[in-house]
């Protein structure tokens, strides 16, 4: 019994609902929405069913907790000439998201492309090439900090042996960093559970060194002032000394 899509589905489950932040070399940033009901896209799970009326979220509970060759039957029933695609997609895509920090921004410049992602990112390795499509969301573009930032949602995941999605673009921009924000602050993110934990270990070391940054501010603070009582209360039996031989007129 192999459920592996089910194991995709319940670790992507934690990153429902958020936006991350993406950095590139050239300075350009884009947030990313991740929703479950995208998922199913990215996976390629729509061959599943010639319906078009299943899709989004309806289409990942009709596939959540089935089997593997409960869908792959499915998919071969439907759509058997994508079942393939279906499988490197599967095969693929968690590891591909968990090393997304490694990955380059480019132009989707396919001239028979289906997808409707204006850029993509991407990966490649053994003579693979990963694609992410970005689809530009109704919000477009938002003004941050003064400047736009593209706002993004996850159209669909392609593997490939060539290049030929993006051969032509005119970008090839690498990721420099992700973020997603915690409260009101953009902290570093990764789909990668130990790298993760590697940027919320060294978080709190800088909001501990913040801290105590702080905390030896307001102690140096007390310690002028306590020296500024002591001189003004020294001074006191002075002046009144001063004050008492002063000639009487």
């Amino acid at each position: 019994m192999y459920t592996r899509i089910k194991g995709i589905m319940d670790w992507f489950d934690q990153f429902d609902n958020n936006t991350i932040n993406v950095t590139t070399q050239s300075g350009k940033e884009i947030e990313i929405e991740i929703k479950n009901a995208a998922l199913p896209h990215l996976l390629g799970l729509q061959y599943t069913t010639n319906s078009r009326k299943l899709k989004g979220l309806k289409l990942y509970y009709f596939c959540y907790g089935k089997q593997d060759d409960d869908i792959f039957e499915l998919i071969n029933a439907n759509n058997p000439e994508k079942l393939q695609s279906v499988k490197n997609r599967i095969d693929t895509f968690r590891f591909f998201m968990e090393n997304l920090e490694t990955a380059y921004l480019v132009e989707n410049t396919h001239p028979k492309s289906k997808i409707k992602s204006n850029q993509l990112l991407i990966e490649t390795k053994q003579n693979l090439y990963f694609h992410l499509g970005l689809l530009s969301t109704n919000a477009g573009q938002i003004l941050s900090s003064f400047e736009m930032m593209d706002r993004k949602q996850l159209e669909t995941y392609l593997v490939d042996r060539n290049n030929q999605y993006y051969k032509n673009s005119r970008i090839y921009d690498k990721v420099t960093k992700i973020e997603k924000y915690v409260g009101r602050k953009l902290v570093p993110f990764s789909f990668d559970e130990k790298k993760q934990r590697q940027y919320d270990l060294e978080t709190i070391k800088d909001s501990i060194a913040e801290k105590q940054s702080i905390l030896s501010k307001i102690n140096e603070y007390k310690a002028e002032a306590a020296k500024e009582d002591t001189a003004k209360a020294r001074d006191k039996p002075l002046k009144k000394q001063i004050r008492n031989n002063e000639p009487e007129h």
